[in-house]
């Protein structure tokens, strides 16, 4: 393999390895992107849901209590006239409504471990986890201070697969804020037919809640498709781009190398071989001044003596110059041959290349 060859599979690598770099964190920055987004819609849900409750138990329940009619908020409100739904009652309706108009891009609800409504309970595998987390919050803020007063809850979420969407689990505490939500509260849980409920459950009997106790959670689901295929669509074009700006680039560096080195050493291996042949030519013609040199001592041996020893020696001489310029020649020529060889070996040439 020639280094023409090896710099084209480095290159190659080196490309590669660059666009795999970049997609990896593309991806993990899409990732995070991602969540990012989710956990957002997720607590803006969950505070619209705070705020539609609290507004709900300002303005209707508040007045009605201000009214002094004897009526107000019931968990039989639809068998009672004149009673409203109770705040928990209110958001769940809201929740239908919202997640039918949402087409179930999102939907949320309050649960709890101490529900009322049988399908306000905690349901799988994340409603249990993320309730003990909660718990582990509230238990940590009443070692610290009475009360849980002032202590930030921390919401939990992950990523869950449903029938091959991505799909946000969020959880966010939801604790007992007014005095009249755990008077009502409280009130139920001293009822019979609730302490029956929660034997079934096999949860505590009598459960009394003080005031920021742990209470309910509020749930938030949110689809993270339309997200992934909207910034897909964003990854897929940064990573066409990235591709083609390698592809310019390294096809550019290889075309300057090929321009600047490979073409240059070609021709000087071209050159070589030319010169080669001259050297060769010249040690040739070298030999052939030997053999002549040769022939001219015989000849000169069969004049008179003192003539003869002189031109003996004048041809000698000369033999031997010629011979010293033809092996220097030839050093010269095998010195060429080896950078030849190995200029030709670098650029994975033959010799018939060469020719």
């Amino acid at each position: 393999m020639g280094m023409r060859e090896q710099v084209v599979l480095l290159l190659l690598g080196v490309a590669l390895l660059t666009f795999g770099l970049s997609r990896h964190q593309i991806d993990a920055s899409q990732d995070a992107i991602i969540e990012m987004e989710a956990v957002r819609i997720a607590d803006i849900v969950s505070h619209q849901v705070l705020a539609d409750r609290a507004v709900y138990s300002k303005k209707v329940l508040g007045k009605l209590q201000r009214d002094g009619s004897g009526l107000g908020a019931s968990r039989d409100h639809h068998a009672r006239p004149g009673f409203v739904p109770l705040p928990a009652q209110f958001v769940r309706a809201v929740s239908t409504r919202v997640g039918d108009a949402s087409e179930h891009r999102y939907r949320y609800s309050l649960i709890s471990k101490w529900n009322l409504n049988e399908d306000q309970g905690l349901q799988d595998a994340f409603d249990l986890w993320a309730w003990r987390r909660l718990e582990a919050q509230d238990a940590s803020f009443a070692s610290q201070t009475p009360g849980n007063a002032g202590h930030p809850w921390r919401a939990v979420h992950r990523f869950e697969v449903r029938q091959g969407r991505r799909v946000l689990r969020y959880m966010r505490a939801d604790p007992a804020s007014a005095s009249a939500c755990v008077r009502c509260h409280n009130d139920y849980e001293r009822r019979a037919e609730v302490q029956a409920y929660r034997r079934r459950q096999g949860t505590e009997v009598g459960r009394q809640w003080k005031l920021h106790q742990l209470m309910g959670a509020i749930q938030v689901d949110v689809e993270v498709e339309d997200v992934v295929a909207a910034s897909s669509t964003g990854r897929n074009r940064l990573l066409w781009g990235i591709g083609f700006a390698l592809a310019v680039g390294f096809g550019a560096l290889f075309l300057l190398l090929q321009s600047k080195v490979f073409t240059p050493l070609q021709r000087s291996v071209r050159d070589l071989s030319v010169l080669r042949a001259q050297v060769h030519d010249l040690v040739d013609e070298g030999r052939g001044q030997l053999q002549s040199l040769d022939v001219a001592t015989e000849r000169a041996q069969s004049l008179p003596d003192g003539l003869g020893n002189e031109v003996v020696d004048l041809f000698d001489a000369q033999a031997l110059q010629v011979q010293l310029q033809a092996h220097r020649c030839h050093d010269v020529e095998e010195g060429m041959g080896r950078v030849q060889r190995l200029l030709q070996q670098s650029l994975g040439q033959t010799d018939d290349d060469v020719r």
